[in-house]
């Protein structure tokens, strides 16, 4: 289904692509209003990608017809700029996680993310099958294979380059080993590397970049700072780069102990910049608490030239 998206290339995986935040109204609906707007904040930064639903999405906590009706919605609203979204798959079971990916292909998606099963701790040849399976079912698809601590552990960095030389889709990893640069750079060693992004809040995104990374995959609450330091980075300006990553690692070191730690207060950054109507996640939920509030007041303080203020 051909809807007016960008096609997924090299390009989607460099640069800051944000993980899309599921915005609630303190009822614990979900808040359209909201979704479309950070969704518009983020084309706005000319972000290459949106990934949804991911941990930053709190996507267990999300119907699977949520998920459906948010995905399409994103696949929707990503229709004629220049911004791919990536749709994830989450299913445990190899059949199941098949129906998912081939159902966003159907629905218009043109990159998905793969999470390979963790509950139970899947052996490290049942996980290579389900991802060779995943990926053979949407072969014409491109694929991003989050290799996360309690997803993917059991896999090698030579069965992710055996995976990406047997399906050519296979076409980037997210990496969020702590740290990751050690796998980053096995992946980079092949004769044919394989691009890499990095999660984790970007905690380790210097060590990254130097480690071969072409991109970070942070949640959606201060893209602008990420891609501050990138272009920096970029620019052969290291120590400008160093200096507000520097600056940054003490918060995300305070706030990224939990995954769900780091949701609440991205959406509290959120709410105080008027993307979203409410900071709410769903019940229950390992949220910020007052001291969080005091940093989050230091934060928005020493960056406000560079997260620039939402109206």
């Amino acid at each position: 289904m051909n809807i007016g998206l960008r096609a997924f290339d090299a390009d989607a995986m460099t640069g800051i692509a944000p993980v899309m935040m599921t915005p609630f109204l303190d009822d614990g609906s979900i808040d359209l209003a909201s979704f479309d707007r950070v969704v518009e904040y983020l084309v706005g930064l000319e972000v290459p990608a949106i990934m949804f639903p991911g941990f930053a999405s709190e996507f267990y906590k999300l119907s699977d017809r949520e998920k459906v009706a948010l995905g399409t919605r994103l696949i929707g609203l990503l229709s004629g700029t220049q911004t791919v979204p990536i749709l994830a798959v989450h299913a445990h079971a190899t059949t199941v996680a098949v129906a998912e990916a081939r159902a966003w292909v159907d629905a218009g998606a043109t990159a998905l993310n793969i999470l390979p099963p963790h509950y139970m701790s899947p052996s490290r040849s049942a996980l290579i099958e389900h991802c060779d399976k995943v990926l053979q079912a949407v072969s014409d698809t491109s694929v991003v294979l989050q290799y996360a601590p309690a997803g993917a552990a059991g896999l090698l960095a030579d069965d992710v380059r055996q995976l990406a030389a047997s399906h050519p889709n296979l076409v980037g990893v997210k990496v969020e080993a702590r740290p990751p640069y050690g796998f980053i750079a096995e992946l980079q060693s092949a004769d044919a590397p394989v691009a890499c992004m990095i999660g984790n809040g970007g905690l380790y995104m210097l060590d990254s970049l130097r480690a071969g990374a072409v991109g970070v995959q942070p949640g959606a609450g201060f893209v602008e700072l990420y891609q501050a330091i990138l272009a920096a980075w970029t620019a052969q300006r290291t120590d400008d780069a160093a200096d507000v990553f520097g600056r940054l690692v003490p918060y995300l070191l305070g706030w990224a102990h939990t995954q769900e730690s780091m949701v609440a207060v991205e959406k509290r950054i959120a709410h105080r910049r008027g993307l979203v109507a409410s900071p709410a996640c769903r019940s229950p939920h390992r949220g910020s608490g007052a001291l969080d509030e005091v940093a989050i007041d230091r934060f928005l303080d020493e960056f406000n030239q560079i997260i620039t203020e939402v109206s």
